[in-house]
């Protein structure tokens, strides 16, 4: 009888391990998130901030070791055109600074990280099962913050966010048109913790108006994941023309699940 008991509390016990695995590496990857902007605003020094970048390089090459080439190839391919983009966001056009007025070393795998992220929670169970739901309370929270930033934040902490309204027109097309609602979905609320966690620890800070279009910003702008979901599809389309010019099929959602 101990034995048969001590059987099914072993199956029992392998199937909740089971049902939990495909949520364990998008937990690591918040996890390393928060530990990064975290310990960025309790860095003093450049060398310290460094070092935080080269361990988050190693989690994104660990993380995503595993995946096919394909996903590999988008999530490189994104690091890579995120310098760029923050090169000319930060350094040059001074939209948002980071605390030592660089593009701290963590940040561009942490655009891999955030699209990862994304890509592996947009097919977990929980996901594809209330994925409706998942999809209508990211828009009416991306609607509502957007709103509050045109009517409510003004009256409390002084800055009115037209730059998040702008990019609210953004998320709502990548969401409801590309066929990939889920990825979007969780791209909107890894972006928004991410950007709410990282302006609060004081790692980057938005301009109350942007350079030379003066256009009013929030700290941070309400719907900056728009921005972020232009960046996701820009590599997912690179990538799938690439793949199409070497004879390869792409997958249409362009998810990977295992």
């Amino acid at each position: 009888m101990t034995v048969l008991l001590e059987r099914d509390a072993d199956q029992t016990m392998a199937r909740r391990l089971g049902a939990m695995e495909p949520y364990a590496l998008p937990a690591l990857l918040v996890l390393t998130t928060i530990v990064g902007l975290i310990g960025d605003a309790l860095t003093h020094d450049l060398a310290a901030q460094q070092v935080l970048g080269l361990l988050t390089f190693a989690v994104l090459a660990v993380a995503a070791w595993s995946m096919p080439r394909y996903v590999r190839n988008q999530i490189w391919l994104l690091v890579l055109v995120s310098v760029g983009i923050e090169l000319f966001g930060s350094v040059i056009w001074g939209a948002y600074r980071y605390r030592f007025h660089n593009v701290p070393l963590y940040v561009p795998p942490g655009h891999g990280i955030v699209y990862l992220f994304s890509l592996r929670m947009a097919v977990t169970p929980w996901f594809e099962r209330h994925g409706r739901g998942v999809v209508a309370l990211a828009l009416a929270v991306a609607t509502a913050w957007m709103a509050a930033g045109l009517f409510i934040w003004p009256h409390i902490n002084g800055r009115l966010d037209v730059f998040g309204a702008l990019c609210w027109p953004l998320l709502v097309a990548f969401t409801l048109r590309t066929g990939r609602a889920l990825l979007f979905a969780a791209a909107f609320f890894a972006t928004s913790g991410l950007e709410l966690l990282g302006t609060t620890a004081g790692d980057w800070t938005w301009a109350v108006s942007t350079p030379v279009v003066h256009i009013a910003t929030g700290n941070p702008p309400s719907v900056i994941a728009g921005l972020y979901c232009v960046l996701d599809a820009t590599v997912l389309m690179i990538t799938r023309g690439l793949l199409r010019a070497a004879g390869h099929s792409f997958p249409h959602s362009g998810i990977v699940s295992s």
